[in-house]
Formats: structure tokens, C-alpha cells, sequence
């Protein structure tokens, strides 16, 4: 039995990932297609777009068989702990035989070069001068190496550390990658849409959605919409950041806001201090982090620091769960197909496959998924106020249930 692992954030699922997740079933001749999805936040420190089970029903519905969840303590970190967490969880259902990513390359013989690289260490010594002179850390990490600054790009980062963790894993997982098709990851900009191609990246549908107050359907699979329009009937997004700003601003005028910022995962005095001279001034969240954005903090790290403000998320926690690894396999949905998959996962998976997540509600991983889950239904258009919805809502089966 082959089964192809996919690491993924569906924000929101489109077309550029329909074609990755059948492109991967294909050269894989994979029996199943198994993901790894962040939940209410995603990596780069934004609340996503829409609800995690909506995005796992998405997928389903384009040709995953089962979608689990990362847990929030993995998917608010740096590229490296991301991808680590990631492995982790597909590696502990004992089930995968191979993995796919999408990169800027579609290469992976230069990118496990720089796996390699990275694992020698000796271009550290250089990397803190190259960050005193305002690079941000992975971009000096590939100067200090002398590689190219076009592996430098958020899947090829992504991909590499993806390889260093199967490396450390001793995983015999037969791996490859496929080049972003079109759209590149940053792109903000929809292309024009043609009865052959219509992809965008996750960007551009998610500025395009917030700009014109509709979702841009024909980038995004048909058989996706009816889960994407339900949700939107219903209140449960879309999902941007601007609203996250209230929230912000009235825990960062708590008594001890200061020390909380601290503790968090990747707070340093010097950038607690950018960001407290900032928010004197700033009207809106994204003005907030333009004003505290360096070359050494980049947009994406000051947004996750204010994320684990948000949750509560310390270093001290982080430390520990580096150690550790996920906790749980948090199901979310999965297929028809995916049911023997799921049997499988049961026989041979090293950590338990949650489905009824009550008995857990005292963990304190699964807690902090849930937090994320309380505030991310908080931004909702129509917000549920009442907490706990990750304690009752049952993965999402074949039928809908």
C-alpha cells in the first residue's frame, strides 16, 4: 500500500493545490493521500481564511483521503519547527510511504544540498554578523553558505527543512517535489483567468476575496465551492487579519503585557520594544507591523510573535513540546476510501488518533489548539461567542456527519 503525504495549510484550498495533490498521487502511484493541515492559524501568523474542518472538507472533496491536523504549538513557529512538527505527525501514523512537496525549484537534488549544509553547521559563525548588518535569519543562514538567493524562497525553506527532519528521522520515505505551477507564493495579483489555467496563489484569492467581498470561485475546484459557500451562509468566514486588531490592542494595554510578550515563543527584548513604540502610533494591525518590521524581523516573525501573545504560547511551553513532538493525531475529515486508511492508522500509527477530543480537553497541546480555535471563531463575521466549539465538533466523514 502506498500512501503519499502532503504538508499543507489549504489558505484557502485552490486550484494550484488541486493539481499538486493529483500531480503527487500520480507519480507517487499512491493508493491514498494523506495531509497534514495547519488549524486556526497558519505559519506565517495570520488567522486563516476559514474555518479548519471547512478547509479539511475542501480537500476532501478535491481527492485527500484524510486530513489531520498540526497542532497550533507547531504551525505558529519558524519554518524549521514547522516542518519538524509536520514530519512528525505523518511519520507517527506509520502509514506513509512517500512525500510531495511543492517548490520554487522543482528540483530536489539542490535543495538537499542545502540540507546537507545546514546540518554541517560550519557556516554559523558567520550568520550573527550577517544579521547585525539587517539580514533577516534565513536569508543570512544562505549567505553564510554561499548559495543562492533564490533558494532562499518560502517553499524551497520550507522543503529543505522538510528533508533535514526525514534525515534526523532515519524516515525511508521515497521523496520528491513538483514546481509551483504559475502563481508564485507572494504573489498578490489574480492572472487572468482562461478556460485552460486558472490558478493564483493562496495570496492573491485571499486579496481578491477581501478587495471585491466575493470569493474568486474560478480559481478555486468546483467541487470545493458548496463547503466554501456554506461557510460563508453560515458566518464562518472569510477570515482577515484586520480583525484581529481590537483584540491586539486591548491585551497589549493589560497590566504585565509587557513580560507576556516577552515569554512568548519568539519574543526578544529588542523587538518587544519595536513593537510597543509601534502601537502608540499604529491605526491597524498591518500598519503596526510595518512600523516594527526590520530587515532581522521580518513581517512574517513580528505577526507570530503577536499570535502567541494573543494565545498565551511561551518559550517555556515551546521548549518542552520541541522535545516531545505532537502529542495527538487530530483528525479532521476524511473519504470513503479514507475509512481503511484510517483502520490502518489505528494498527500501526505511535500516538493516538483523536476523534472525540473531550477526553483531552486538560492537555495543555490540545488546549492551546483550542484557544486558537475560541479566538479564530471570534473573527468570524458572525462570531460565536459561545468557547469550546473544539470540543464538539466530530471530524467531517463521507456523508457530512
Amino acid at each position: 500500500m502506498h500512501v503519499v503525504g502532503l504538508i499543507t495549510e489549504y489558505n484557502p484550498f485552490h486550484n494550484g493545490h488541486a493539481w499538486h495533490l493529483h500531480e503527487a498521487k500520480r507519480l507517487s502511484a499512491a493508493d491514498f493521500v494523506l495531509c497534514v493541515m495547519s488549524g486556526s492559524f497558519v505559519q506565517r501568523g495570520e488567522p486563516a481564511v476559514l474555518d479548519k474542518w471547512t478547509r479539511a472538507q475542501m480537500a476532501i472533496a478535491a481527492g485527500a483521503d484524510v486530513v489531520l491536523e498540526l497542532p497550533v504549538a507547531f504551525v505558529l513557529r519558524s519554518a524549521g519547527t514547522f516542518a519538524r512538527g509536520a514530519v512528525q505527525v505523518l511519520a507517527a501514523t506509520g502509514v506513509i510511504t512517500h512525500l510531495c512537496f511543492g517548490s520554487e525549484s522543482g528540483q530536489l537534488q539542490p535543495l538537499q544540498e542545502v540540507a546537507d549544509l545546514l546540518d554541517e553547521g560550519w557556516w554559523e559563525k558567520d550568520v550573527g554578523e550577517l544579521i547585525r548588518q539587517g539580514h533577516s535569519f534565513p536569508k543570512a543562514r544562505y549567505l553564510a553558505m554561499k548559495q543562492p538567493e533564490a533558494l532562499a524562497t518560502p517553499n524551497n525553506i520550507l522543503g529543505v527543512e522538510y528533508l533535514r527532519a526525514i534525515k534526523k528521522m532515519n524516515l525511508g520515505w521515497e521523496v520528491f517535489t513538483i514546481p509551483r505551477r504559475q502563481a508564485h507564493y507572494h504573489d498578490e495579483e489574480l492572472p487572468a483567468a482562461t478556460e485552460r489555467e486558472t490558478i493564483a496563489s493562496a495570496t492573491a484569492v485571499r486579496k481578491a476575496w477581501q478587495e471585491k467581498g466575493t470569493a474568486p470561485l474560478a480559481y478555486l475546484p468546483v467541487p470545493t465551492w458548496p463547503y466554501l459557500q456554506e461557510a460563508v451562509e453560515q458566518g464562518r468566514g472569510p477570515v482577515f487579519m484586520d480583525r484581529l486588531w481590537p483584540f491586539l490592542c486591548w491585551q497589549l494595554r493589560q497590566d504585565g503585557a509587557e513580560s507576556r510578550l516577552l515569554a512568548t515563543v519568539d519574543g526578544e527584548r529588542a523587538l518587544v520594544n519595536r513593537i510597543f513604540n509601534a502601537v502608540t502610533v499604529a491605526g491597524s494591525w498591518q500598519e503596526l507591523v510595518q512600523l516594527t518590521k526590520t530587515k532581522a524581523y521580518t513581517w512574517t516573525r513580528i505577526q507570530r510573535v503577536l499570535c502567541q501573545f494573543l494565545l498565551n504560547f511561551t518559550r517555556e511551553e515551546a521548549n518542552n513540546w520541541d522535545e516531545t513532538g505532537p502529542a495527538y493525531l487530530r483528525l479532521l475529515a476524511y473519504s470513503q476510501r479514507g475509512r481503511q486508511l484510517l483502520k490502518q492508522i489505528k494498527k500501526a500509527g505511535s500516538l493516538p488518533l483523536v476523534t472525540r477530543t473531550t477526553p483531552w480537553r486538560y492537555h495543555r497541546q490540545m488546549r492551546l489548539d483550542s484557544l486558537a480555535t475560541d479566538l479564530h471563531s471570534l473573527l468570524w463575521p458572525q462570531p460565536l461567542p459561545r468557547p469550546g466549539l473544539d470540543w464538539r465538533r466530530w471530524p467531517t466523514g463521507p456523508t457530512g456527519s
